[in-house]
């Protein structure tokens, strides 16, 4: 009997520690959901910049040739 009761013990130890770990992934999945938001967004913005800055090199080529 008391055999039984440790393992039981035990058991509900691992539970406890399982859930814990999964409330900690779960955190985890959320702030690396939210970091990936935001670096899609900066990858935009980058782009956006990226893409502006070719169009004023071409205007200045065609300004400052002539």
């Amino acid at each position: 009997m008391n055999n039984d009761n440790r393992v039981i013990e035990l058991l509900t130890d691992m539970l406890q520690e399982h859930k814990k770990t999964n409330e900690r992934l779960a955190k985890t999945n959320i702030v690396l959901s939210e970091m990936r938001l935001a670096f899609m967004k900066f990858a935009d913005k980058f782009v956006l910049v990226t893409n502006i800055e070719e169009r004023v090199l071409k205007l200045e080529k065609a300004v400052f040739q002539n």
